[in-house]
């Protein structure tokens, strides 16, 4: 069963990277998805503290945090976004949560047989 940070965390990690896509497709020279982007954005900044929190709590290594929020520092500026430095982090970013993610459902399910 999932806590209440696990399911923000996985939700908000989710729906970011998704409605980041999803600006990406729909996008129009007028700016009228742009709504997308700032959904996208709030949800990165949420999706970086409960994953962070969910990590702490998981007992994750430390260099495994340091790399996670190092890669989250580009939810917290939307112009690096878009640069050859964030992508990659934004593609590590979802490499750890998934990770993080697989980590907290193996301990919930450890806890449960």
């Amino acid at each position: 069963m999932l806590n209440k940070t696990q399911l923000i965390a996985l939700l908000s990690l989710v729906l970011s990277h998704l409605f980041l896509i999803l600006n990406f497709v729909l996008d129009s020279p007028n700016g009228e998805n742009i709504f997308l982007f700032y959904l996208a954005w709030i949800l990165g900044i949420v999706s970086v503290v409960s994953n962070l929190i969910l990590a702490d709590n998981l007992g994750i290594n430390k260099w495994a945090l340091g790399v996670f929020g190092l890669f989250g520092i580009a939810w917290l500026f939307p112009p690096m976004l878009f640069t050859f430095f964030g992508i990659p982090c934004l593609v590590g970013f979802l490499g750890f949560g998934i990770y993080f993610h697989g980590k907290a459902f193996e301990k919930s399910s450890k806890k449960t047989a």
